[in-house]
């Protein structure tokens, strides 16, 4: 099976559902969604699922047990990623964030 169907979820204090982003081409999907916490991350994925998509990846933001939420909400019907940063760019991550 080609890959065709993919999402995105990026989580952050004050974001919902409603806000999201699809991106579609003759041959791929990309959904964005924004979710305000690990709850709804979870229900968000699911849905994606019944929606036929295909892998999710998650934003940095999400810590390593609230990735594990998130693959346990799937089923392991689908792949769940997430995206870190190497230890160089944490640090002007973190200098950005103390501005």
């Amino acid at each position: 099976m080609k890959l065709s169907n993919y999402a995105f979820l990026m989580i952050g204090a004050g974001y919902n559902p409603a806000q999201l982003s699809i991106l579609e081409s003759e041959a791929f999907s990309t959904t964005v969604i924004c979710v305000e916490d690990i709850d709804m991350a979870c229900s968000e994925a699911k849905k994606l699922v019944s929606q036929g998509v295909q892998l999710i990846e998650l934003c940095g933001a999400f810590k390593e047990g609230m990735v594990d939420a998130v693959i346990d909400a799937v089923g392991g019907k689908i792949p769940v990623g997430n995206m870190s940063m190497r230890d160089s760019e944490r640090a002007k991550l973190m200098e950005l964030l103390q501005s």
